[in-house]
Order: structure tokens, then sequence, then C-alpha cells
């Protein structure tokens, strides 16, 4: 025989607030058995939806020193059914590093979200703040002032990071060049 089970938490979509559901027996029918020849008790059980995993995992960035920073974002895993990830809510991305911090590899972290069915669980992203430096020389030069260009020395423009452009100087054929035009 069989006997029918009834609880609105069967649904995919069940709560974790609404845990635990009662799970409601009856109608005991089916086969040989003849429910007619016998006194049935029905007793309820009860169906707990536990919070199921979900990680957060922020995203990684790279960008120049003196650079405003992007803003930071994240992907979400392990989410189920039909939620997306605006069942998060509180999320918080941060990291320690600064725009004017040195030029290294920072965490970006991810905290702080709340989300009612899940356990969330958070993975750094990496921010890669590079070096505003506008050239290298691996061969002797002459700087732009006159003075020598050693082997692998950095130059460096005086002007604020926001005023750099990519092609400001260049090395074009082993010489120095300003202003981003060519030249020998």
């Amino acid at each position: 025989g069989s006997v029918a089970l009834a609880s609105t938490g069967a649904a995919a979509s069940a709560n974790v607030a609404g845990s635990p559901y009662s799970i409601i027996p009856s109608a005991a029918t089916g086969g040989t058995f003849n429910p007619l020849n016998y006194s049935i008790t029905y007793n309820a059980g009860t169906l707990t939806v536990n919070r199921a995993p979900a990680t957060i995992t922020a995203d990684s960035f790279t960008t120049t020193q003196g650079q405003t920073f992007p803003l930071f974002t994240a992907s979400i895993s392990g989410l189920l059914g039909t939620d997306t990830p605006a069942v998060v809510s509180g999320l918080t991305i941060t990291t320690l590093a600064t725009p004017q911090s040195a030029p290294a590899t920072y965490p970006i972290t991810p905290a702080n979200g709340t989300a009612a069915n899940y356990v969330l669980t958070y993975v750094n992203g990496v921010l890669t703040l590079r070096s505003a430096v506008a050239a290298t020389s691996s061969r002797d030069d002459s700087r732009p002032d006159g003075g020598s260009l050693r082997r692998d020395e950095v130059l460096r423009d005086a002007r604020s990071p926001d005023e750099i452009r990519p092609l400001d100087i260049n090395i074009i054929n082993g010489g120095v060049n300003e202003g981003g035009e060519g030249g020998e």
C-alpha cells in the first residue's frame, strides 16, 4: 500500500525561515490493503530545510598607481533554483590599498553579506597595483635632462599620475623620446 504525504516544505522554493515544516500523512490505500479493515492513526512528521552553501568570490583587478580604483565586484556560486545574486544583501567588497599605495598585490575582501537561505563563504580577489613608471631602458642612453641613464634605470615622470598618458615617454630604437610622437 501507500500513504499520501503533503508538506509545504516539499516545494523547491521552501525557505529556511518556515522550517521545520509539517509532513501530513493521509489516504492510506493500495495493493491488497483495505483501509476499512483497520483503525488508522496518522502521525505528522517534520521536514527541516537547512541553509545551502554559497560562495562569494571577489573579482580581481589590475590598475595603475594613482588611478581611481574600479568599483569592486564579485561573483556568487551555489545559488539554487531561481535564486539570483539579489538574495544577498549587505555585501561589502574592500581593500586596504589606496591609489597611492606602493605597487604590489593586495587582497580584495568580500564580507558582511547575508542571505536567509544560504551559508555564505568568501574568497578574496587580488588587486594588482602597477607602478606609474613611464618606461625602462635596457641599455645606456641619455636622459632628456642631459644626464646619463644607467642600464635598467627607471625613468619616472614628475607629473601627477592623472596627467600621464601611456605614450608620454617611449623608447624607440634605443633612444628616449618624450611626448609619444616617435623619433630616434
